[in-house]
Formats: structure tokens, sequence, C-alpha cells
């Protein structure tokens, strides 16, 4: 999967690295100075990105991709404010970016990837023409609708070819790379998932990624080298419980006992306990905690109280 992922991540900046060069051609061809040169500063930046993304591993690269979709995220919308009023049909290159990550990312960035591009397209039509957009030498109207339809078919054809590739790497290959037993009989599978499953829990429990409150079920197929489904059927054919309730479980057990801990009621509040278990809201924090223990934060406090009184009473 890293090795599928690198690969994917590699030619995305070689692909995007063309369209780039062919652009600031053509710009520099229409006599478009102002294109030309923002395409040719934009060129040289992706440059240096697929020369180093070329000698980097997939787990060097990983911190880097959200804050470099960012910046292209950037780039692009002021390209498109600049220009969308001279031709509207460019705004379709926003779609790019939730189609294109939600093979890599979690459904919840994907998500607000989507709220940010509706966002940006509202205000890019609602802005003023006169604030960014910069004028465009007047030339064949079906050469650079050619140009953009083209640009735009041959980004989603390579975005459509490594989801699928992923996708359907993601259903044949084995949970682990040392499960060889996955393709000889469908009664092993249970032993194939338990392993998983003991791979998952010593996982958590050495490395606590469940800390973090941005860890998702694909960071950790990743870090195990398998899929989400695999990881999915996992944990639930092992504990009964979907992939988000089990790490909550892990975060409220941390909880709790940092709750029975006298030193650390006294010295922290219940808001630093819980959001160093992984919890960003105490809302979140709050139903997490009634589903797993039948009881409010709240109850469980008072509860574990009265139990102190009582034996301090014996």
């Amino acid at each position: 999967m890293k090795a599928l992922l690198k690969k994917f991540f590699l030619h995305f900046h070689i692909i995007l690295l063309f369209i780039l060069i062919a652009n600031t051609v053509c710009f520099y061809i229409d006599n478009s100075e102002f294109y030309f040169k923002l395409f040719l500063l934009f060129s040289c930046y992706e440059s240096f990105v697929t020369a180093i993304t070329f000698k980097m591993s997939y787990d060097q690269q990983q911190p880097f991709v959200l804050p470099y979709l960012i910046a292209l995220y950037l780039f692009s919308w002021y390209f498109l404010l600049c220009m969308w009023h001279s031709n509207p049909a460019v705004l379709c290159i926003f779609i790019a970016f939730p189609f294109g990550t939600y093979t890599i990312f979690s459904r919840k960035i994907v998500l607000l990837w989507c709220l940010a591009i509706i966002t940006s397209i509202i205000i890019t039509i609602v802005i003023p023409a006169d604030i960014f957009s910069k004028p465009y030498p007047l030339v064949n109207v079906n050469y650079v609708n050619l140009r953009i339809l083209t640009c735009f078919m041959l980004f989603f054809g390579f975005i459509f070819f490594y989801n699928n590739k992923i996708n359907k790497s993601n259903v044949h290959r084995p949970a682990t790379e040392n499960l060889e037993v996955y393709n000889e009989a469908e009664n092993r599978t249970s032993d194939i998932y338990k392993v998983l499953y003991q791979q998952i829990t010593l996982y958590f429990e050495n490395k606590t990624p469940w800390k973090n409150p941005d860890f998702s079920i694909q960071d950790l197929a990743i870090k195990l080298n398998t899929n989400t489904t695999y990881i999915s059927r996992a944990v639930n054919y092992s504990s009964g419980m979907n992939f988000k309730t089990f790490v909550n479980k892990y975060r409220i057990d941390y909880i709790k006992n940092e709750l029975l801990s006298d030193h650390v009621k006294k010295r922290y509040s219940l808001f630093y306990i819980y959001t160093s278990a992984g919890f960003r809201h105490q809302s979140t924090f709050n139903k997490a905690f009634k589903q797993i223990e039948s009881m409010t934060p709240s109850e469980y406090i008072a509860l574990i109280s009265k139990k102190n009184v009582s034996i301090s009473e014996t």
C-alpha cells in the first residue's frame, strides 16, 4: 500500500508539472504576461516538490501532503479569482480536490474540503470583478475551452485511474504481508482477523495513537500496512464494536484511570484530562462516555467519590 501511495504522489506531481508547464508556454504564446509569470513561478515550485518527492519515502512525504494541498488550493483559488470572469469554466478545477483526496484522507477531511470548495466558489462569484480579475488577451474561445477541457480530463483521468487502483488493492490485498494463509481457505478468515486485531491492540497500547484527535482508520491502515476494510472487520469481529467506538473505548478507559488517581484529580481539570485523551469537545466526550459506560461523566465522578468516602470511613 505504501509503495502504491508513493507512486500515486509522484505521478500526481509529474502530471501537475506537465499541466503547469504546458499552460505556461500557452500563456507566453498568448502574450499574457501576468498569467505567464504566475504559472512560471508555480512551475518552478512544483519542479522542486517533484524532485523532493522522488527521493522521499511515503512515510517522509505523509506529514507534508496536507500542507502541500492547501498551498495548491490557494494558488488555484487565486488563479480562479483572476480568471473566472474571462472564462467561468475554470471553476470546475475546484472539483478535483475532494475527488482526489477521498482515498487518502478520512471522510471528515474530505467533507471539510467540500465545504472549503463550496465556500470558495461562492466568495469567488460574489467578489466584484475589478478586485482580482486580470484581463486576458482576446483569443479564440474554443481554443481556451479546449485547453481547459484537456487539462481537466487529463487530471481527472489520472485521479480516477489511481483511485480505482487503490480500491482494488484494498479489496484484494491480504490484511498484512505475513498472512499468507489468507488465500488458503475461507474458514481461516477468523484467524486472520484475530491476528490483525492483536496487532491493532498492540499498536494502540504501545503507541497510544488514540490520544491524537485527528487519528483515523486510514492512518492505522497505513501504519499496519493493510487497508481500512480489514481493520474495520477485525475490530468488529473481535470486539463487537465499530472502529470509532473502539477508539473511544481506549480514550474512556484512560480517562477513568486518570480520574481514579487522586494526584491527577487534584492537579488537573476534567477538561485537561479528556482533551489529553483525544477528545476535542466536551459534548463529544460526554456522548462517548455515556455510550460506553451507560452513565454521564458527572455520575461516574460522583460514584467513585462516594466509593472513596466509604473506603475512608471503614
